[in-house]
């Protein structure tokens, strides 16, 4: 994991970022995954021209100033945003293993269990995951965290 970015109340670290960007507020861009074009503009651009961007991606938009940023994926949905609020703070991944719930253990999500083998076969529908502690960000929706909270809008 690298470091991208370090405040007293925010960290944010990862792998693999595709781009780091900056919006026209000032506000930088970190995305993760596949982007298809338009990424050369993006500077100029405000959030909702990020939102609709082609690819598979998750993009994490940090404010400095306000030491906030916001967890938003590609209007598919195509890249799992995984989140865990635990122990007054919360920890965002692309993948299960990076979740505090990988090292600690946890109840899992009966409901989702079974719907992931009777229904999907593979996952547990829209939002949910195999715990019951851990979640996933749904199509369209936008992870805001400021000020140590958490806060999803869609």
């Amino acid at each position: 994991m690298r470091l991208l970015h370090r405040s007293e109340t925010l960290i944010v670290e990862g792998s693999d970022v595709v781009r780091d960007l900056r919006l026209a507020d000032g506000r930088r861009v970190l995305l993760l995954g596949d982007v298809v074009g338009g990424l050369g503009s993006i500077a100029s651009h405000t959030l909702d021209d990020l939102k609709q961007l082609e690819g598979r991606f998750a993009a994490t938009i940090v404010d400095e100033r306000r030491d906030a940023c916001l967890l938003l994926g590609d209007r598919f949905g195509q890249l799992d945003l995984y989140y865990q609020r635990t122990d007054g703070r919360t920890v965002v991944g692309t993948d299960l293993r990076l979740l505090p719930i990988a090292h600690a253990g946890g109840a899992f999500d009966q409901v989702a269990l079974a719907h992931t083998f009777c229904v999907y076969g593979h996952r547990p529908a829209k939002k949910q995951t195999p715990y019951r502690d851990v979640h996933r960000l749904g199509v369209d929706e936008i992870a805001s965290i400021a000020a140590g909270r958490f806060h999803l809008e869609a």
